[in-house]
């Protein structure tokens, strides 16, 4: 996303996949604890350390002023986490020539804050595709398939890894890759197994206490993480199982359009592309339970990014700043009950190009950074 084990050297190796600030938790039961009814209730959520708070920061598209004034907001609304892309199209655009300063300091000014860096990587530069291969049309999101690239791509993960070490706690591996937009030139379980593999080996090649995060996908889809652990199992059957199919933890994208994250409704679970879809908040279990009957039921999610937009479109209808303020706490609460989220990364945090600015949370006012009312229920929810 196993053969069995001696039962201590499964609680052995089961505890190693567990990143050191989750390790006080208790150990995740694989069965729900969320009602199946169509609305959830979560008046009185146990009381737990998690999910912790994620922010995304962009920092290319920021001044050091506004890096810093950002940080320092975040750290104010208890964020321990701050997110960003490592695009390696930005980073290394011209082979051999890397621009690294931006990422630099966001890693030293969180660092320094106190908060955890979660890296996404990203993007594959034209000048390390094949010959032949799409030209910018598809830049960044051509996802490297031959073993040239693979290699190529294992260099710059291995190098990244290198140079960051211990200062990131978790690299999620590309961004939903199940759909089109982010990977072109069509998504396929198949191809996205074979980069997992070659970022995990990267990545532990450097360091073998990083977490690796399968990335979060479009929506609940279970069809396609069910297929990526079959074809890791088939790529790499003698090292899928002793190498946790190459992630640590689960990233999931679980939006669910305009609808609170407390609705769990059967009308929204179908048959997609890959196999089962779930556009409930909650499908979110759904993956979980695949993860479970790969024999890894004691993984992590991380939900990498979910959140709604003031401003919405026919995918994504609008909703009203109180309500999007309400949902953020309710998404929180639900999380909180099921034992195996860590972190929930809210979308989006300030406005840039990657982001319409309905989806932001606060807002430039000319001077800094104005608050919305949903920015004020992530600071108040503990």
């Amino acid at each position: 996303m196993i053969a069995c084990l001696l039962a201590a050297i499964v609680v052995l190796a089961l505890f190693d996949l567990i990143p050191n600030s989750a390790k006080v938790v208790s150990p995740p039961s694989t069965t729900s604890t969320i009602p199946s009814s169509t609305t959830v209730s979560v008046t009185t959520p146990p009381k737990t350390p998690y999910p912790e708070k994620d922010l995304s920061i962009f920092p290319e598209f920021l001044s050091h002023s506004e890096v810093v004034s950002l940080l320092d907001l975040a750290r104010s609304a208890g964020v321990q986490i701050i997110s960003t892309d490592a695009n390696w199209s930005y980073l290394e655009q011209y082979q051999g020539q890397f621009q690294w300063q931006n990422l630099d300091e966001l890693v030293s000014l969180a660092s320094a804050a106190g908060m955890q860096v979660k890296f996404q990587i990203i993007g594959f530069p034209d000048w390390a595709r094949d010959q032949g291969e799409p030209q910018e049309s598809a830049e960044p999101w051509l996802l490297p398939a031959s073993t040239s690239e693979l290699f190529r791509w294992s260099r710059f993960v291995a190098t990244l890894a290198a140079r960051y070490s211990t200062k990131i706690s978790y690299y999620e591996i590309w961004n939903e890759p199940n759909i089109e937009s982010f990977a072109q030139p069509f998504p396929d379980p198949a191809i996205y197994a074979k980069l997992l593999e070659a970022s995990y080996m990267a990545i532990r090649s450097v360091n073998q206490s990083s977490q690796v995060m399968f990335a979060g996908l479009s929506r609940n889809d279970i069809g396609y993480l069910t297929s990526t652990y079959k074809y890791i199992d088939q790529e790499f059957p003698a090292t899928a199982a002793s190498d946790h199919h190459f992630f640590n933890i689960l990233g999931v994208h679980p939006y669910c359009s305009n609808r609170s994250p407390e609705v769990n409704s059967a009308q929204y679970d179908y048959q997609d592309s890959f196999g089962t879809m779930n556009e409930n908040f909650l499908g979110m279990v759904q993956m979980h339970d695949v993860m479970a009957a790969n024999g890894e039921g004691s993984k992590l999610e991380y939900i990498s990014e979910f959140g709604y937009t003031t401003e919405g479109n026919q995918e994504f209808p609008s909703v009203s700043e109180q309500t999007r303020a309400l949902y953020l706490t309710q998404s929180f609460e639900v999380a909180r009950q099921l034992s195996y989220v860590v972190a929930l990364s809210w979308y989006a945090y300030e406005p840039t190009p990657y982001v319409d600015s309905g989806w932001s949370i606060v807002t430039s006012n000319g001077s800094g950074w104005a608050t919305t009312p949903t920015f004020e229920s992530l600071a108040a929810f503990h």
